[in-house]
């Protein structure tokens, strides 16, 4: 999971009151966290201008762009819920 990914999740998380069990979650089912690198950051401003909110029917937010970028650094599928990333060039897990 991309860092940035985590800080969206987690805000969210503690939105709803639950970031501690959240946290606790992500550390039992070993869930990788990968820092943000600017190959990262070029991929996601890539990811943005072909599939940006306003852009693209797959209306990636800021918050998506993360994921996006790391999914294409590793060329691994995505697993998602909706459909904003079945709209993009990404493989789906």
């Amino acid at each position: 999971m991309s860092a940035g990914t985590l800080v969206e999740t987690l805000i969210v998380a503690e939105a709803g009151g639950f970031v501690d069990d959240l946290t606790a979650l992500l550390e039992e089912i070993g869930i990788e966290i990968v820092p943000v690198d600017t190959a990262q950051a070029a991929l996601a401003l890539d990811g943005f201008r072909r599939f940006g909110k306003g852009r693209h029917p797959a209306g990636l937010n800021y918050g998506n762009l993360f994921a996006y970028a790391l999914a294409r650094a590793a060329d691994e599928p995505l697993l998602f819920v909706g459909n904003d990333f079945a709209k993009t060039d990404l493989r789906v897990a």
